[in-house]
């Protein structure tokens, strides 16, 4: 590379670090997913008190309890070095020029950056994504399976990928590979199935348990006919003639040193959909990890179409780069997140962890956001004024029937003394105080902590 594609990288190396990690630490956690995955590396680290999401996959909590107090870098660090890695695939794969184009789309796509900043698990799953590819790419099976059992135990659904990789290594009869792929996933699996058996008598009982809340789809095919065209139709366009090309060179593979990639790439993808049909809840988010997957294929595709005719090329990355860019509508609700009443438990965290970590705290606001970002078990105190993810069998209550001296977050103190309160986000500050049966509403109270729980439902995605 020549000293200005250094220079290039660098700038795009700076951008994204920097871009990535804000837009991560913004995040102020109040989603029911997001906190639901807090809450689970909560009880990781040993907060006995909480309870745990057993039905969802352990790798993301496991990594959120080691990043302790830093755990919203998670998907930030997860997102640079996907970036990283689509660079380097590409760079095997396409011209240097091609490699870089293709870090700035996925650099500027919008629905990526979402997942930057949300606490999911979207963006640790896209990163062992690609890094399985490059395995498969580089021919090393046993890491291959090493980072395919990581995906599952990540994100259930990517079971499916094991099994693409495995077709691929049979269809070409390479029973090498695939064993080393078997072994490297088996021994990686083993101490996921090991703690699952011995904490619920079964290894498989978390899978089963997602697996019975999942099921059930709908089989809406119009459902990929309003979705699809949000992950950018010229990636749908680069997807497809991939198929194709695939397909027209079905004879001629083995001349062809990426037509397995290429196969691989796509198998993941139909398999993904496959999938996706036969699950109950269908949203975008599902789709979220085709895009790397097809950002790919659409520059390899560029590659082998456009080769010899730099403009038709040029023009195709502007195409690209424009149907990802956001829009004023993800801007507003950036702009809505670093705003969130949500942030205000925050505030308060230093000052509840000086109270033992099993005392419960009550809330107006957000109990699974309270429980998640401070570590406390949470009962949600409902009413007017009060703004809770909906309640499945949870623990609460409404203000006259909270217990006498518990610790209370509430919009309105009242008489009460109070023991710390949060810098206000939009009305009025979150306060924590000491529950007494005297302790009533000030006058108007009601109307105005009505008005920032509904400020924090309006910026609640759904």
């Amino acid at each position: 590379m020549r000293r200005r594609h250094w220079i290039i990288l660098a700038i795009l190396a700076v951008v994204e670090i920097a871009s990535a990690l804000y837009l991560a630490w913004l995040n102020p956690v109040q989603g029911y997913d997001e906190n639901w995955y807090l809450i689970s590396s909560h009880r990781i680290a040993g907060a006995t008190a909480l309870p745990y999401a057993h039905h969802r996959p352990p790798v993301f909590p496991i990594l959120l309890a080691l990043f302790g107090d830093y755990n919203r870098l998670v998907p930030g660090i997860a997102h640079i070095g996907s970036a990283a890695l689509t660079f380097i695939i590409l760079r095997r794969l396409v011209t240097l020029r091609l490699a870089i184009s293709g870090v700035v789309v996925f650099m500027a796509s919008y629905q990526l950056r979402t997942y930057n900043v949300l606490l999911l698990t979207e963006m640790t799953t896209i990163f062992l994504l690609l890094l399985a590819t490059y395995c498969f790419l580089v021919h090393r099976p046993f890491l291959l399976g090493v980072v395919a059992t990581l995906l599952v135990m990540t994100h259930w659904s990517m079971a499916t990928v094991g099994l693409v990789v495995s077709a691929v290594y049979i269809m070409r009869c390479r029973w090498r590979p695939c064993g080393m792929f078997v072994a490297g996933a088996s021994l990686a699996a083993t101490p996921f199935l090991i703690v699952s058996a011995a904490a619920y008598g079964n290894p498989l009982a978390p899978a089963l348990a997602n697996f019975a809340v999942q099921s059930g789809g709908t089989n809406d095919w119009w459902f990929y006919v309003r979705e699809f065209p949000l992950l950018s139709l010229p990636l749908i366009i680069g997807g497809l003639a991939a198929g194709g090309w695939v397909i027209a060179n079905r004879r001629n593979w083995r001349n062809l040193p990426w037509y397995d990639f290429c196969v691989l790439l796509l198998g993941i993808i139909v398999a993904r959909v496959m999938l996706l049909h036969v699950v109950g809840p269908k949203g975008v988010r599902f789709l979220v990890p085709l895009i790397p997957m097809l950002l790919l294929l659409t520059l390899l595709m560029l590659r082998h179409y456009g080769q010899g005719i730099p403009r038709l090329q040029w023009a195709a990355l502007a195409i690209l780069l424009i149907s990802v860019l956001p829009d004023r509508q993800w801007v507003y609700y950036i702009h809505d997140l670093a705003r969130n009443p949500v942030k205000q438990i925050a505030d308060l965290k230093d000052t509840l962890a000086t109270f033992a970590s099993d005392q419960a705290v009550y809330t107006d606001l957000n109990d699974l956001a309270v429980m998640g970002r401070t570590g406390h078990p949470a009962v949600a105190v409902t009413g007017p004024g009060s703004w809770h993810h909906q309640l499945y069998n949870r623990p609460a209550c409404t203000r006259g029937e909270i217990p006498e001296g518990v610790l209370y977050l509430t919009w309105d103190p009242g008489p009460l003394e109070v023991i710390a309160a949060a810098s206000p986000a939009r009305h009025r500050p979150l306060s924590l105080v000491r529950w007494r049966t005297g302790g009533q509403p000030h006058a108007g109270a009601s109307v105005l902590s009505s008005t920032a729980a509904t400020s924090e439902a309006e910026s609640t995605p759904h």
